[in-house]
């Protein structure tokens, strides 16, 4: 007992300051006290937290992240109860979904429910739809011609329609759908509207044609001296036979720009993929002459019993081309009328010739 006495005594000399102490004694012993009180607060805080987390459960850690695919991410947090507040952003470096930033950091202790934000990338901005706002038609094409030198457009582009607008120069694009920003891989069509400029007077406009019939369009735009035409697309529908699905310039065009223009206003035409009980075999494309007023031109099939049908009717200047239906199985002549005089005589031998 005394020895031990001897030794508590001599263990307590060592490490508690007393005034017999040298400054390189005291000196150490505070180097002691700092070392091992680390280590005790260490502890103290380590067994605090364990306790913690163990006995208590609306505190958790927050989990690690970054490099996560973003559903990954949502999962480690919905797992311990926190809130996700994204923030999607374009990233060279990150590929598409990734999480590369969040805040609080990994393994900050925060009670249940907090919001964890994060960065998510939504892939380089090159794959994402341009702000094509205040372009012309032309500079569109132009970019579009750039950015797809093989001409491999990911999406559909939609004949562009036009409106009266005060505050956007005439020409320039208005408006886009989808917005600029949307991932092309979730573009299927874009849509533009081109401002027509501020209003003066009560200028006629293009209608939209499609849907209807090729005859009645035709009737309607004779008026207004349009220079027009039309391409066949083959149907096996026989109800959709002659009915506009397409037009080359969009509704709401100045028609007075138009002419002015001198551009063609071209409609894609359904056709019956029969004709004279035989299948469409090939087309034939007919040059018109090019004159300074509109014209008629009838185009028809004769039959080998002498009978005539009309098969493309439509008022033109000429300039232009058009595709003529046939069947070779037929040997039929096809006759061009211009002002109901006859203009030429076609005989259909094959495919690739006319006589």
């Amino acid at each position: 007992m005394k020895h031990f006495k001897e030794v508590f005594k001599k263990f307590l000399a060592n490490i508690v300051i007393n005034t017999e102490d040298s400054d390189i004694d005291r000196a150490k012993k505070i180097i002691w006290y700092v070392f091992f009180g680390s280590i005790g607060v260490l502890i103290l805080v380590s067994w605090i937290i364990f306790v913690t987390l163990t006995f208590t459960t609306d505190i958790v850690k927050v989990p690690n992240i970054e490099k996560d695919n973003i559903y990954v991410a949502l999962k480690k947090l919905s797992e311990r109860k926190l809130v996700a507040n994204v923030s999607p952003k374009f990233s060279e470096m990150y590929s598409e979904g990734t999480v590369f930033t969040q805040s609080p950091i990994q393994g900050s202790i925060v009670k249940v429910g907090r919001r964890v934000s994060f960065s998510v990338s939504l892939g380089s901005q090159k794959k994402a739809l341009q702000d094509f706002r205040g372009y012309s038609i032309m500079e569109f094409w132009e970019f579009l011609s750039k950015e797809y030198p093989d001409n491999k457009i990911p999406y559909k582009i939609e004949t562009p329609l036009y409106e009266f607008n005060e505050k956007v120069e005439k020409g320039k694009i208005i408006r886009q759908e989808p917005k600029d920003g949307t991932q092309t891989k979730n573009v299927k069509t874009l849509k533009l509207w081109v401002s027509n400029g501020k209003k003066e007077g009560n200028p006629k406009t293009l209608k939209s044609y499609i849907g209807q019939k090729i005859d009645a369009a035709s009737k309607e735009i004779a008026g207004f001296e349009l220079n027009y035409n039309y391409v066949f697309n083959i149907v096996k529908e026989q109800n959709k036979d002659m009915v506009i699905t397409e037009q080359s310039i969009g509704e709401g065009a100045i028609i007075d720009d138009v002419i002015k223009e001198g551009k063609v206003l071209t409609f894609t035409v359904n056709k019956y993929f029969i004709i004279e009980n035989e299948k469409i075999t090939s087309t034939y494309l007919l040059d018109l002459p090019k004159k300074p007023i509109n014209y008629k031109v009838e185009i028809k099939l004769k039959s080998t019993d002498g009978v005539e049908k009309t098969i493309y009717e439509l008022k033109t200047k000429g300039g232009i081309s058009v595709p003529v239906p046939y069947s070779t199985k037929i040997n039929a002549k096809l006759t061009v009328y211009i002002d109901g005089g006859l203009y030429k005589e076609l005989v259909m031998t094959d495919e690739s010739k006319a006589q």
